[in-house]
């Protein structure tokens, strides 16, 4: 069924503002009530993982690992078997620069390198099929994972995600231009690129290529059409893949890490906060009717994006946790208070450190009279999670608890 959803513009037909654009199928207008909303969730997924190897089998599991290396380089893969009749090849390619031996299943990538235990870093890498991502989900798939990894003599620690790409499938009555697109994008980042062939727009980027966020729009049934990938016209239930358009993110280890996303199930959590920041906040698509970007009317096909009804999980709120290296390290206290000094002086028009110091500790003081000092500083205590020492009886400042009193 076609999604349906009004015009929001606040000045009316939206033609008034684009007026240089062609009504054509190479310039989608926002206010088309064509579209279908097809398919949503985790299209790729790359992981780290930390791997403790049996000790008194690491070796033999090394040799064996190596032979059969060596004899695949002339097949080009070497066939082998799991105990539950599986099968699975050993390629000769490696991963650098970390990762020697390189399995493949049917399902996943796994690549192993020779550190046991590992140390600061993942020991052992896997790149996950989409197939498998969409057919058979995130959660059970990661599971065949940890049982394939403890059939070859590991024990897996931690599953860390290196590089996920969250993306929503949508039908479109007409092409997207590059003309449309650049004309009611509100982005984050400056760096904008695009693929074209013959003045049609195939992809369009948001991001710099190999950055740690990176946002595609891309023609995904021309992708189809030139790939092996025909089984998504099951999960979309169409025939065909004409005018199939996909919008994807791709979010790279240092992306997912200032999210606190550090496990698999931080990434199946936070998946449904990190969609809705990434098309609300990052980039969207509005009408010009507000100077003020974030004012700015969300065009109706990408109000539909926003609200990807499945895929994500529940859209609760995203914070971006506090670097624990700035939570108790007084040396970064420091460093950014020095910072600030120097551009306190120059508007102070002080010359001296001397001076400086004592101009700020005057206007200090005079910021701290009519507030609480010492309630603040309490709460920051707290927040640290240190006790108050010597603070046994409530002082009458701070309300008293009723959770246990």
């Amino acid at each position: 069924m076609a999604t349906a959803l009004p015009d929001l513009s606040l000045h009316g037909p939206l033609d008034q503002f684009d007026m240089a654009l062609p009504v054509t199928r190479h310039a989608l207008m926002p206010d088309d009530e064509g579209f279908e909303y097809l398919l949503s969730g985790i299209d790729s997924l790359d992981i780290g993982l930390y791997v403790h190897w049996q000790r008194n089998q690491w070796p033999s599991i090394l040799d064996r690992l190596q032979e059969c290396k060596e004899r695949s380089q002339k097949k080009k893969g070497l066939r082998d078997q799991m105990p539950d009749g599986r099968h699975f090849l050993h390629l000769p390619t490696g991963k650098q620069p970390n990762y020697r031996f390189h399995l493949q299943y049917p399902t996943y990538h796994i690549w192993i390198g020779i550190t046991n235990p590992p140390a600061n870093s993942p020991n052992v890498f896997t790149s996950i099929n989409a197939k498998s991502l969409w057919f058979d989900g995130v959660a059970k798939t990661v599971e065949q994972l940890t049982k394939d990894i403890g059939t070859i003599g590991g024990r897996v620690k931690l599953l860390q995600p290196s590089r996920c790409d969250l993306s929503a499938d949508f039908y479109l009555p007409g092409d997207p231009s590059l003309q449309f697109i650049e004309k009611h994008k509100v982005a984050r980042s400056n760096k904008i690129s695009h693929h074209a062939d013959s003045g049609r727009l195939e992809t369009f980027y948001a991001g710099a290529r190999g950055a740690d966020l990176l946002m595609r729009i891309y023609d995904k049934g021309l992708e189809i059409k030139n790939s092996d990938k025909d089984w998504f016209h099951d999960l979309w239930q169409r025939k065909d893949s004409v005018g199939i358009w996909r919008v994807e993110f791709q979010l790279r280890r240092n992306a997912l890490k200032k999210w606190g996303i550090e496990s698999i199930e931080d990434l199946t959590e936070k998946a449904g906060g990190l969609w809705c920041y990434l098309t609300n906040d990052w980039f969207s698509l509005r009408h010009h009717d507000n100077e003020r970007q974030n004012r700015r009317t969300v065009l109706p096909w990408w109000q539909s994006i926003q609200t990807a009804p499945e895929g994500f999980g529940e859209f609760r709120g995203l914070e971006r946790p506090i670097p624990k290296d700035r939570l108790g390290t007084l040396d970064w206290f420091v460093s950014h208070i020095g910072g600030c000094l120097t551009s306190y002086a120059a508007r102070r028009g002080v010359s001296s450190l001397e001076e400086a110091m004592n101009m700020l500790q005057r206007d200090m003081g005079a910021y701290w009279f009519e507030r609480d000092f010492s309630d603040v500083l309490k709460t920051k205590i707290l927040k640290l999670g240190n006790d108050l020492k010597g603070e046994g009886k409530n002082d009458g400042k701070v309300p008293e608890l009723y959770l246990f009193g």
